[in-house]
């Protein structure tokens, strides 16, 4: 009898240990008394009724304080009741007791950044927030419009910004969703201070800064941050950058952005050329660049390898203003060979077109065939300029 006795005890620890606090009513068949299930029981209470906790539960809950000095649920509730009070001392007091039992509780941080929210307490909030999206990845999408709101406002963006140091993350996080939503720059950058870099993993936030103010039309300031952030100056009268396709630094969009997909693949070979292949199946843009030419004719030039021979080949350089609304240049290849030649063409940017996208396209024909080009030495000049 007392062998089954202490096997009853230790198979009710158990279950008690495993279930008292994920699974409580379970656990509460087995040991109704005690404060591990009971702190289970309350919690599940807490999140199902919040404002309209029982006092029944409140009762139990200061029993399991007593019992069970060292568990956070107790705590936890009195600093929510307080809160819902609008007792800002004492629900401070009792959930600050409850993280130093459990620094890892969600719950407990959560109601601690609503306090401090209340209070004003702007670095322990961003604290909050920070140590949050950490524990709850998924809370990310909570926090970082939040924190992005407070980093509008000039007497808290010193804090936010020494606070956000200490998580490259989030701060990456913050700047690339202030600059998608196409915020003040210069708020950006005072947020993001001497940081140039960006973490592809989380957005690139220069590129989203840039491409915002590009959708705005405010190319000459876009073209100001790509050099900032540290695109290179051109090469003599050249007005396309990297036209000898070397790989050379500057983000898109004043520097190329080439595409790979099912409809078409386009890189850059060792060789200082761009390599195309289209499939002729879909519309696909296979390369890119925006350009700011002033109003005026220019020149654009290449040479090129490959096998275009016929009429019904579509991959076409052009040049299109930023609007959509005017194209002043549309170049197909055709007779094209692997002995190669210089194709030119004359073209006049208006002088409602401050940005023009020069693209490297391909249209779909009623027969679908793989196309094959090498593109090398691409310029566009100033009409009178050097060839």
């Amino acid at each position: 009898m007392a062998a089954a006795f202490f096997g009853w005890l230790i198979i009710r620890m158990a279950i008690v240990s495993e279930m008292g606090l994920s699974r409580p009513r379970v656990a509460a068949f087995f040991a109704p008394e005690d404060p591990r299930v009971n702190a289970g029981l309350v919690n599940i209470e807490m999140r199902r009724r919040m404002d309209r906790v029982r006092p029944v539960v409140k009762r139990v809950a200061r029993e399991a304080l007593v019992r069970a000095p060292l568990m956070e649920e107790p705590f936890l509730l009195a600093g929510i009741d307080r809160l819902l009070r609008r007792d800002q001392q004492g629900a401070h007091r009792f959930l600050s007791h409850a993280l130093r039992r459990n620094a890892r509780s969600r719950v407990a941080r959560l109601f601690m950044l609503e306090l401090s929210l209340r209070r004003g307490d702007v670095t322990r909030a961003i604290a909050d927030m920070t140590i949050l999206s950490r524990l709850m990845p998924e809370s990310e999408g909570v926090f970082v419009p939040e924190l992005a709101r407070m980093a509008q406002d000039p007497k808290i963006r010193p804090t936010l910004r020494q606070m956000l140091q200490s998580d490259p993350r989030i701060l990456e996080l913050v700047l690339n969703h202030l600059a998608t939503k196409g915020n003040n720059p210069e708020l950006v950058l005072q947020l993001a201070g001497n940081r140039r870099t960006a973490t592809q993993d989380v957005g690139d936030w220069r590129q989203a800064l840039m491409d915002a103010l590009v959708k705005q039309g405010r190319v000459a300031r876009a073209r100001q941050l790509w050099a900032y952030f540290g695109g290179a100056a051109g090469t003599g009268d050249n007005l396309v950058y990297d036209g000898d396709f070397e790989g050379r630094p500057g983000l898109p969009p004043f520097n190329w952005r080439l595409n790979s997909s099912n409809t078409g693949v386009a890189e850059m070979d060792k060789g200082k050329s761009l390599e195309v292949e289209y499939y002729g199946r879909a519309d696909s843009e296979l390369a890119s660049q925006l350009l700011a030419l002033p109003p005026g004719p220019y020149r654009l030039s290449f040479h090129a390898e490959g096998d275009l021979k016929g009429p019904a080949h579509r991959i076409i350089w052009r040049v299109q203003c930023l609007d959509g609304k005017t194209t002043p240049l549309s170049l197909p290849l055709a007779n094209i060979t692997y002995a190669g030649r210089t194709v030119a063409a004359a073209f006049t940017v208006p002088a409602s077109c401050p940005g023009q996208w020069l693209q490297l396209i391909g249209e779909p024909t009623e027969f679908p065939k793989n196309e094959s080009v090498s593109i090398r030495n691409l310029k566009i000049q100033k009409m009178g300029g050097a060839s």
